[in-house]
Order: structure tokens, then C-alpha cells, then sequence
């Protein structure tokens, strides 16, 4: 038997990491798809994992497993999203002109710096959560947003069947490292 990955792990986006405090926390799928009959929300019930509505809500926890408060979740929920729709539109616009070798990471850190510039009170801290938001990106795809090519992002829209529609995708849940 042969396995090829893509990773230096096995697992595909199935994995954990630690935090700083020790504890672990899921980094791979974020949603349970199908919500009759299905024994993966029947365990998240029976273990009192917080379960969000793919469609309503994001979770973001920090580093010591707090919630953050929902309506600052949804803000900085909104505003990732925002920026994966603008990398979209920008490559999908200007995918001549991007270098090779720009990531989706470069875009990020450019527009959050944009987005929230350093004199604001507490920026530093919110473009912190949002740069390490546009990882659960990364997980949602399957590889980490500093691999991925800002040039070709656009394609990522075209996979499933040639229509590329930029509409906003829900996170529900984010750990925050």
C-alpha cells in the first residue's frame, strides 16, 4: 500500500495542534454535514460541544479555550470573509499581473493592515485574530494559506462544476493559536 500526501502529516485536514497552554484543539473539519441521523452531531451533543448553524453563527475561542462574545465573533468572522472575497475578485481580475510566487497570506497581511491600520487602539491585537482567522481558510481547504497561490486563487470558485460565483462562505468555528 502506498500513501501519498501532500503534508508532512498524514490525515489530510484532519489534525490537531497544541496551544502555548498545552491543550489541543482540532485544526481540520469544522462542520458536521447532515444533521438527521448522523452519529458525528449525536456525539457532539452528548459531549456538550458548542455547535454553531453553518448559515448563522461563528465561534472563535482564544488560547485558553474562552468564547469570545458572539457579536465580536460575527465581526471578525465578516471581516476574514470579506477579505477571502476580495482575494477572489483580485485574482480572478488581476491573475496575470500577481507574481508565482504571492500567497493568499501576502493579500491577507496587506489588507489587514489596510483594513485596521497600526495607530487604531487595539489593531495590533485584532490583526492578530484575523490573520490567524484566515488560517480556519486554510483548513477549510486542506492546505495552509501561506501555500496557496494568490495568482490561481480564483480557481478555487471553479472546482465544482466551471461557474465561478463569488459568494461569502460561513466558518463556524475557529481556535485561535
Amino acid at each position: 500500500m502506498t500513501i501519498l500526501e501532500g503534508r508532512n502529516r498524514v490525515g489530510g485536514r484532519l489534525h490537531q495542534e497544541r496551544l502555548a497552554n498545552g491543550h489541543f484543539v482540532d485544526m481540520g473539519p469544522n462542520w458536521i454535514h447532515g444533521t438527521s441521523d448522523n452519529p458525528m452531531l449525536d456525539l457532539a451533543k452528548e459531549t456538550s460541544t458548542t455547535i454553531g448553524s453553518w448559515d448563522t453563527r461563528s465561534y472563535i475561542f482564544d488560547e485558553f479555550g474562552e468564547l469570545f462574545p458572539l457579536q465580536e465573533c460575527e465581526q471578525y468572522s465578516e471581516m476574514m470573509w470579506e477579505i477571502v472575497l476580495e482575494a477572489f475578485k483580485h485574482s480572478n481580475e488581476h491573475s496575470t499581473d500577481i507574481p508565482h510566487g504571492e500567497s493568499l497570506l501576502e493579500f491577507f497581511e496587506r489588507r489587514v493592515s489596510e483594513k485596521m491600520p497600526a495607530a487604531d487602539e487595539g489593531s495590533k491585537r485584532k490583526q492578530r485574530i484575523i490573520l490567524q482567522m484566515s488560517e480556519c481558510w486554510g483548513a477549510f481547504i486542506g492546505s495552509p494559506i501561506h501555500r496557496q497561490s494568490l495568482k490561481f486563487f480564483w480557481l478555487e470558485e471553479c472546482l465544482e462544476g466551471g461557474v465561478c460565483s463569488f459568494s461569502p462562505i460561513s466558518s463556524p468555528t475557529c481556535a485561535l493559536l
